[in-house]
């Protein structure tokens, strides 16, 4: 016999109340204590919805507007911080399908046959125009780039090949970058309230309660005070993010010897708890678990900003001179020198730099330390200071002030030779700064002699993504650099209607995650996690709804 939404949450709080245990909760934590929903409210709960949406980022806040869209009359978001967007928040807020088009055939030429097979991803990107085109009609702040124009915000940024249509959320004064996406989630937020949605901040949810046959029957949470609320629900949708602010998963999946070392970019409470939830809920796991993207900042031990939970939340967006949210972005290496290389701290290049996708990312982390070393001549490092920066710094050299700056703590190297160079490096007695002098200069040396003979394919890791130029005018350069990651690509495993699935693959009833607390939308090459988070939102958001209405 099938039971009714009512028939779940009254039975299901039954018997978490009276048996209190693993039974009562089958595939999720047992503890007495926590568990105990013999509270105030009808059937035991502090209070009911119809959904409960966990995260208000760009996949929680899609989400919710999307149910309410959908005719539900009780939605509720609840948000761990006090701010509004989770690491959407912090970001350059572009909803976009980074370069793989707006075909299954761009798709997969893009992403060279990797997400074939695999059609939330491309399912994901087909979407992205439709969620632009939504989130525009809705009359959120957004400029919408037109297939192979180049908007401002990323005429001073890496890596964008702008062949499908790009929407930039922007501030109250219309300008793009990362003051638009505070703009963006304050009004995007105001318009789900408008609408009759509820947003529950500076609230953690600890566990998703199942009843004994596996039913979602409500969440168990608590204020910013420890205090637990026990809320009643059939439907429940994980939009909490990655995992690259916990040090044990990072070195769980991303495959190095010191992956846990990579830093964390975006929001410190990117900690797995979503996928740590969906797992005690027996979901399986699916995608690419070591893959990842990122951006660049100075190794340790210059300090990661995006991992500091009590400072984030103390901040403000434009706090000075240092420490608010916009300034942090003074924070990041925006650009690698064109014409440099990476070497890791055995003195050896390890991938292409500069190369398609996000792929050196995941190489990097697999580097010791998880660290690597720019390395410039004179006139490199000079073209590397040129470069403009997507935030309030007008250069690189403007930009190396603040990264070598005690508040950042930072640091570069420079030497005569290459030999001085790596001799000063070692020298400072910084373990994420030392280099292996010998195999640098041998390193460096292979390099130019392929530069001079036009076959840097033929290197040991091959030169493609651009020709090598010889490194030979000195002085010469040494930037220590480590990957902070924003998107996790593997995560919960779900299916093209965000449902959680099991280890059979099969649906875990009221159960729902929206990348990238779900994984497999990506795989090696960089898709838009804005987009995926907000497409995939919408998804658990028709499903859950269904589910109600049937």
């Amino acid at each position: 016999m099938e039971l009714s939404r009512r028939d779940i949450l009254k039975s299901g709080a039954i018997l978490a109340a009276g048996a209190m245990g693993a039974t009562a909760l089958a595939g999720c934590s047992s503890n007495a204590e926590s568990t105990d929903l013999a509270a105030t409210g009808e059937g035991g709960w502090d209070r009911e919805a119809d959904i409960v949406i966990v995260g208000a980022g760009m996949g929680g806040m899609c989400a919710g507007v999307q149910a309410l869209e959908n005719g539900v009359q009780n939605v509720l978001v609840v948000e761990i911080s006090r701010h509004i967007g989770g690491s959407t928040s912090f970001s350059f807020g572009t909803v976009h399908a980074g370069s793989a088009g707006t075909t299954e055939d761009s798709y997969n030429a893009y992403t060279q046959g990797l997400g074939v097979g695999h059609s939330i991803g491309s399912k994901s990107v087909m979407e992205t125009p439709d969620l632009q085109n939504w989130l525009a009609d809705m009359g959120m702040p957004l400029k919408i780039t037109e297939a192979g124009k180049t908007s401002a915000a990323e005429a001073n940024s890496h890596g964008h090949d702008n062949s499908a249509p790009r929407a930039h959320m922007i501030d109250e004064e219309g300008n793009e970058g990362p003051t638009g996406p505070v703009n963006f989630f304050r009004q995007f937020s105001a318009l789900y309230e408008e609408r009759g949605g509820q947003l529950l901040t500076e609230t953690e949810v600890k566990k998703v309660l199942q009843d004994e046959y596996g039913n979602v029957i409500g969440v168990l949470a608590a204020d910013k005070d420890g205090n637990p609320i026990r809320i009643g629900t059939t439907q429940v949708i994980l939009a909490t993010g990655g995992f690259q602010n916990d040090e044990e998963l990072k070195q769980r999946y991303f495959g190095g010897p010191d992956s846990y070392m990579s830093a964390n970019m975006s929001s410190p409470y990117l900690t797995g708890s979503g996928m740590r939830m969906a797992l005690e809920c027996g979901a399986s796991l699916q995608g690419d678990m070591a893959g990842h993207a990122g951006e660049w900042v100075c190794a340790q031990p210059a300090k990661n900003w995006m991992a500091d939970v009590e400072a984030w939340e103390a901040s403000d967006y434009n706090d000075e001179p240092e420490g608010g949210k916009w300034w942090l972005f003074s924070t990041i290496v925006d650009n690698l020198a064109q014409n440099g290389i990476l070497v890791n701290l055995d003195g050896k290049r390890f991938c292409d730099e500069l190369g398609s996708g996000h792929v050196w990312e995941r190489f990097l982390d697999e580097q010791r330390l998880a660290t690597a070393h720019m390395i410039c001549d004179q006139t490199v490092w000079d073209e590397f200071l040129a470069l403009g920066t997507r935030d309030a710094t007008a250069d690189m050299a403007e930009k190396l002030e603040i990264l070598t700056s005690d508040v950042v703590g930072g640091a570069y190297y420079t030497g005569n030779t290459v030999e001085e160079l790596a001799d000063n490096m070692n020298a400072a007695g910084i373990a994420t700064h030392k280099v292996h002098k010998g195999n640098l200069v041998r390193t460096i040396a292979e390099y130019n002699e392929a530069a001079a003979n036009g076959t840097g394919a033929d290197l040991e890791v091959p030169r493609v993504a651009h020709e090598p130029v010889a490194l030979s005018t000195p002085p010469y350069y040494a930037l220590p650099i480590r990957n902070a990651v924003f998107v996790c690509f593997g995560g919960v495993a779900i299916n093209d209607q965000a449902q959680v699935l099991d280890g059979s693959k099969k649906p875990i009833r009221g159960l729902y995650a929206t990348c990238p607390c779900a994984g497999g939308f990506m795989y090696d090459f960089y898709c838009g996690s804005i987009s995926t988070a907000g497409v995939s939102g919408r998804w658990a958001a028709n499903a859950a709804a269904a589910a109600l209405s049937a």
